[in-house]
């Protein structure tokens, strides 16, 4: 296997995504002058940026930021937001707004209700989890059915629901699991695998 090329940034990416013409990264010291998501062509000159930062993000509760739903569709999913947002030929436009109840509430206050912890667009679906109190609560959204499905998933194994990255068809997620003998958790490795059906 050998690299097809170089792109050297003047600024600190943690995720990227493809995108005809260039690339999208997540620009993680995001300013007036330089939004969260830059755009660049294929040699990393900047073409555009969007979604200036506001206020300080929350601790990154995943790595991968950008999502493509197999049908060649590329989403933003940040950190600490209620917007998912879609690429649409140079133009980074919202496509899903996360919300609890009514909508009266963000999604992402720390109000002590219910608070977004990640959301993924996957397949034809768009996951989110939600923590409240210590409860780890998801919404599956079926884009085709427009219908939601909320709860806490059952998953027939030991291990809870809580995907970090996405495959093209499938939710991961390495942990550790808790071993009760002990009272702590066991320094073995599993990867998890989910798949919405």
């Amino acid at each position: 296997m050998a690299a097809l090329g170089e792109v050297r940034l003047k600024f600190p990416a943690l995720d990227f995504a493809v995108v005809p013409g260039g690339f999208l990264f997540y620009n993680m010291n995001a300013d007036d002058n330089l939004g969260q998501v830059v755009y660049t062509d294929n040699d990393g000159k900047v073409i555009g940026s969007f979604l200036l930062r506001s206020e300080p993000l929350d601790m990154m509760l995943t790595d991968k930021v950008f999502a493509d739903d197999g049908y060649g569709n590329v989403y933003f999913v940040g950190p600490n937001t209620n917007t998912i947002y879609q690429w649409d030929d140079g133009a980074l436009d919202p496509a899903f707004t996360i919300g609890s109840g009514d909508g009266s509430a963000s999604a992402s206050s720390a109000d002590g209700g219910l608070r977004s912890r990640l959301s993924f667009v996957f397949h034809k679906y768009v996951l989110t989890q939600f923590l409240s109190g210590r409860y780890l609560l998801n919404n599956i959204f079926d884009r085709q059915a427009r219908s939601s499905r909320a709860g806490m998933v059952k998953t027939g194994t030991r291990f809870p629901f809580m995907p970090q990255c996405q495959g093209k068809d499938k939710l991961f997620c390495v942990c550790h699991p808790f071993d009760i003998g002990t009272n702590r958790e066991s320094r073995e490795l599993f990867l998890v695998t989910y798949s919405l059906r």
